[in-house]
């Protein structure tokens, strides 16, 4: 979990952190980014990641890893993301 925030110090983005039931909630803001490591030269593979949720205009729920792998798009080499407007 500390490299979460680690990778996002220099945003705006907030973290409330549940050490108990490892759950993360950030709170990014509009036109800022949450960089999530998975591994240098690795597919993402969000295998400790139970859910995604994404609130904003609409609600977006990634509920199991095929679903946050289809969501997620190449960048470019090892790099994705996932673009919310």
């Amino acid at each position: 979990m500390p490299e979460v925030i680690y990778n996002n110090e220099n945003t705006r983005t907030s973290f409330e952190i549940d050490t108990t039931n490892f759950i993360v909630t950030s709170i990014v803001q509009s036109k800022d980014t949450l960089d999530l490591e998975m591994g240098i030269g690795t597919h993402p593979n969000f295998r400790n990641i139970k859910m995604i949720k994404i609130y904003g205009t609409d609600a977006i729920y990634l509920r199991n890893n095929d679903k946050m792998t289809k969501a997620f798009t190449v960048k470019e080499g090892y790099q994705y993301e996932l673009i919310i407007k």
